[in-house]
Formats: C-alpha cells, sequence, structure tokens
C-alpha cells in the first residue's frame, strides 16, 4: 500500500517543530525526505528538503522492506526507539539488518546539524 500524505502529518509537526530531530530516523531518514518531498515540497518550513540523498542506503533498506507502507513502519519504529533511549539528536545509529554502525548527517539539514 502506497503512503498518502496524512501519514505524514505527524512527521512534518515534529520537523517543523524541531528539525534536527531528523537524527532518530538514522538510515530510514532518506525515506523519509523522499515522502516528504513528494507530498509536502511547497511547506516552507521543511526548509531542509533539498537534493542531499542517500540512494545506496534507501535501496538496502528497500530489500528489507519492499513496501512503502512496511518502510515507513519500519522508520517510525526506528525512531521511537532512539527517542525511549533518550538518542533523538545522536547522528550515530544503526542498520537494522546487522546493527551495524550508520552515521547520518543531511547537508540540507544546515543548522540541524549543530549537536545540541
Amino acid at each position: 500500500m502506497e503512503i498518502r500524505p496524512e501519514q505524514l502529518r505527524g512527521v512534518v509537526q515534529l520537523l517543523e517543530n524541531d528539525p534536527a530531530s531528523y537524527r532518530a530516523f538514522g538510515p530510514f531518514w532518506w525515506f523519509i525526505k523522499r515522502l516528504l518531498r513528494r507530498f509536502y515540497a511547497q511547506n516552507r518550513a521543511l526548509y531542509f528538503l533539498g537534493g542531499s540523498d542517500e540512494p545506496e542506503t534507501r535501496r538496502r533498506l528497500a530489500g528489507l522492506y519492499p513496501s512503502e507502507s512496511g518502510m515507513f513502519e519500519a522508520a517510525l519504529h526506528h525512531y521511537a526507539a532512539k527517542v525511549q533511549y533518550g538518542e533523538v539528536y545522536d547522528g550515530e545509529s544503526y542498520w537494522p539488518d546487522d546493527e551495524s554502525p550508520y552515521r547520518l548527517v543531511d547537508p540540507d539539514m544546515g543548522p540541524a546539524n549543530l549537536v545540541q
């Protein structure tokens, strides 16, 4: 099933209020960013929807989560786990398939890349 714009409203509100929290999405950020760009490109508060991307990261995750809805659910789960452990602003994360390290930095985030 394909994701609908209303499913992203919570993510949009979160990032409008606290753009630096994008880090909690870890490798799933690039998938979330593409969804946001698809539905919310005109939202000026989402200034970070530029062209930075990691296609290889998205391909690797797509191999694990072939449907958009599955990937979206996994992204929300990853985010919730980072929040639960107090790691919202930690750019260090992990790959869901083998838990090897993953470092997230999105150049489009500008000031939101600064450590809190």
